[in-house]
């Protein structure tokens, strides 16, 4: 059976000269965990995606450990089109059980799909409260999982944008995203303090990379516990590659948090054929 999966090399890693391990993720006996996996998604351009125990016993078999949910703000939040659907959320629920069965630790990632509109702008000037409708969003899942041990963590906001902002990256990751991401681990804490917090950084307008990296530099630290660093990286270009995770180490030792490289691949390959993805994201294996 062809499943389609979005690739990710889910690394929880601190890259270092240094053969001590700064700030990797320790299990209940103190051991370093690795995890190894793909992101999940529960629907693409076609419609909804299923997938059955068959697809998680192929997925350890190319070497998985942890899946990472994709979810789809417009099923889980009162943003414009959007409403809480009771039979996504089961579907959420035997994605984990699959997972589990499996020997698989589950991260939830929280993308902005399925609503009406959403502009990012907007969204960080906050002045309907749409921090407070995101963080209800994600109450229905801590509050569905707060005791399910196999849920390692959430991955709160997925790619933030800039795009026309008249704003630096760095004002915007200091005064707006960092500020959001404080205030939404707070809450989860409430909740299921226990939970890991992936963070990401901003991904910003084509053109405006630096270095190789398409992802704004956090310069700031969250000051905040079981935070996890969640980058993503596409490149194919093995010199860029190591210059780009120095960055992320760097970004790793000021926040004091481990390396989890959500998705990795190669840039740009589907432009030609597929003018409107821009990057890829799927691959059949």
């Amino acid at each position: 059976m062809k499943i389609n999966l979005i690739l990710c090399i889910v690394l929880l890693i601190s890259i270092s000269g240094r053969s001590q391990i700064k700030h990797g993720l320790r299990d209940a006996q103190g051991r370093h965990v690795v995890s190894r996996g793909f992101v999940v998604n529960t629907n693409d351009h076609k419609g909804e995606v299923f997938f059955n125990s068959d697809d998680y016993a192929r997925m350890v078999r190319l070497g998985a450990n942890s899946q990472v949910i994709r979810l789809e703000l417009g099923k889980l939040s009162n943003f414009p089109g959007g409403s809480v659907e009771e039979r996504y959320l089961m579907k959420l629920d035997t994605l984990v059980a699959h997972g589990k069965n499996a020997g698989m630790k589950t991260v939830f990632k929280m993308t902005v799909y399925g609503v009406d509109s959403f502009e990012w702008e907007p969204f960080w000037q906050n002045k309907k409260n749409e921090y407070n409708t995101y963080i209800d969003a994600w109450k229905v899942i801590w509050n569905r999982f707060s005791d399910e041990s196999s849920v390692l963590g959430y991955d709160i906001v997925n790619e933030p944008r800039k795009l026309t902002m008249d704003i630096s990256y760095t004002d915007l990751t200091t005064n707006y995203l960092i500020p959001l991401y404080q205030k939404i681990i707070d809450e989860s804490h409430k909740i299921n303090p226990d939970k890991k917090i992936l963070l990401q950084s901003i991904f910003m307008n084509k053109g405006e990379g630096i270095d190789n990296n398409q992802y704004a530099e956090i310069t700031s630290p969250v000051n905040r516990k079981n935070i996890i660093f969640a980058p993503h990286i596409y490149q194919d270009k093995i010199d860029f590659i190591k210059p780009v995770m120095d960055r992320f180490d760097k970004e790793s030792e000021l926040l004091q948090a481990p390396i989890f490289i959500g998705e990795w691949g190669v840039p740009h390959i589907c432009i030609n054929r597929y003018p409107n993805l821009g990057r890829p994201r799927t691959v059949k294996v």
